[in-house]
């Protein structure tokens, strides 16, 4: 078994984690010094506008990291 290392939480980092899960049963390390979860950032000027709310922002529920931890 490997160790797979993902340096950023971005939708890159984590869409690189979950097809690396779905292959196989390697150990995946997710590194960033930003916020636990995913959000997306280019929803953050709707956010600060008013036309989104934080949770809407979120592309996976909290529930979904503490499954695939």
């Amino acid at each position: 078994m490997r160790h797979i290392i993902i340096i950023g939480n971005g939708i890159s980092g984590i869409t690189a984690a979950r097809h690396i899960r779905k292959r196989s049963n390697d150990t995946i390390s997710v590194i960033s010094a930003e916020t636990d979860h995913f959000f997306s950032r280019t929803a953050l000027m709707y956010m600060y506008m008013g036309h989104m709310k934080y949770e809407h922002t979120k592309p996976y529920e909290d529930w979904f990291w503490e499954k695939t931890a």
